[in-house]
């Protein structure tokens, strides 16, 4: 049995290639959408300051829920590393009013899958990194 090695390392570099051009393209750009009102086990929440893209990452512009210094900029990347019994991963939000909620990820990503189910739209941000997971941000007005 002949194995064509040139077509795969072809097809791979192809692969990388459509990458590196859409990440170019989308350099310093980010489709987020607000979680909004979220139901909790708890009730009703406002988690307006909490936004999740179309990959499934968190981040947050809300003050209580980091050091907000001006030098940091105004939006952070929420964490990944925390997780429950059954490995999903958790993280521990703040409401508009203070109140601490936590929630799996995949119920936020449920959450955001109801929005856009329901005709909510992904509003288009430039971020510039200011370092680490710290970032401004701008919403793109077209």
């Amino acid at each position: 049995m002949k194995i064509y090695i040139f077509p795969i390392i072809l097809a791979t570099l192809i692969v990388g290639i459509l990458i590196v051009l859409n990440y170019i393209k989308n350099k310093g750009k980010l489709e987020l959408m607000s979680l909004g009102w979220v139901q909790t086990p708890s009730g009703m929440r406002n988690l307006q300051h909490y936004y999740l893209d179309k990959k499934g990452d968190l981040y947050s512009t809300n003050p209580l829920t980091w050091e907000n210094r001006p030098k940091r900029g105004n939006f952070l990347k929420c964490s990944d590393n925390a997780v429950d019994k059954q490995g999903n991963i958790v993280n521990s939000l703040r409401t508009t009013m203070g109140t601490k909620v936590t929630l799996r990820r995949k119920d936020i990503i449920k959450h955001r899958d109801l929005l856009v189910n329901s005709g909510y739209e992904y509003d288009e941000y430039k971020i510039d990194r200011t370092n680490g997971r710290n970032m401004t941000l701008d919403l793109v007005i077209d």
